[in-house]
């Protein structure tokens, strides 16, 4: 359905506009922050909502790749999907648990 679907990708948009929004952007000054999701419109989103912020953004598109680059560049944060073809979000969570 056609409505439902607007109706989540508005949801996911407040959902990580919100968790961007920091009241003091100092405290992530240098930070790696990897963001890892299928769909690239909510990865420019992300990147945007993190614009201006004393941060290094590294992107991958699924599990596996975020895997590569977290061993290569250790972020200080992931921020994850859940949803993801290759390999999910859990699954990922688990793989690099037990790195």
């Amino acid at each position: 359905n056609a409505s439902q679907t607007k109706f989540s990708k508005y949801d996911r948009y407040d959902n990580v506009r919100s968790i961007f929004t920091l009241t003091n952007p100092e405290r992530v000054r240098g930070k790696h922050i990897l963001l890892v999701d299928d769909v690239h419109l909510i990865l420019e989103l992300e990147k945007a909502f993190l614009k201006g912020l004393p941060v290094d953004i590294l992107v991958a598109p699924n599990g596996v790749e975020a895997l590569d680059v977290a061993k290569r560049e250790m972020p200080d944060l992931i921020y994850l999907d859940l949803n993801m073809p290759v390999m999910d979000g859990p699954t990922c969570c688990r793989a690099r648990s037990r790195c």
